[in-house]
């Protein structure tokens, strides 16, 4: 921060020189890009275990039963998670990307870009960890009771990132 103020010490005024309200925005802006990431990673676990547990339980009328994983309604619960896992995992480089590039044009004193870069993180740092944490309880409930079980995972990875919502 002493970068960005400087002193006149003959009058002992404190002056701006450079972009002040860039100091506190890099850890603010770190964080918002890590929770996207972060946000994908539960999604991706979320579909996974959920996924993989459908293609496996067997229920139903018929010899042999047929996997729950061919019931429509998993497929409309399931399918969306995994590709918002996607979504999440594939946007977090370009966040990085942005963020990056408002670093380099800060270091030069131009701060265009930091509204720019900061609605941006904000708005996908609350849009990421809610719909991470529906995933995270629809991947749970789609289990039926076994998704309350200690060994699927999901009740506590949901107890864990739940706190992360803003």
């Amino acid at each position: 921060m002493t970068r960005l103020v400087m002193v006149e010490w003959s009058t002992y005024d404190l002056g701006k020189c450079g972009v002040v309200h860039c100091s506190f925005a890099g850890p603010i802006l770190i964080l918002g890009n890590s929770m996207v990431r972060v946000a994908g990673v539960m999604c991706a676990k979320a579909a996974t275990i959920s996924l993989r547990y459908a293609t496996v339980r067997r229920q139903g009328p018929g010899t042999p039963e047929p996997a729950i994983i061919n019931h429509p309604s998993l497929h409309t619960r399931l399918l969306p998670i995994l590709s918002r896992a996607y979504v999440f995992l594939g946007l977090a480089p370009l966040i990085v990307a942005s963020f990056n590039a408002m670093t380099e044009k800060l270091k030069e004193g131009d701060a265009s870009l930091l509204a720019q870069v900061h609605s941006r993180t904000a708005g996908l740092k609350v849009l990421c960890t809610s719909r991470a944490i529906e995933d995270l309880e629809m991947g749970r409930r789609s289990m039926g009771g076994h998704g309350f079980s200690a060994h699927s995972g999901l009740g506590r990875m949901y107890a864990d990132y739940v706190p992360s919502a803003t």
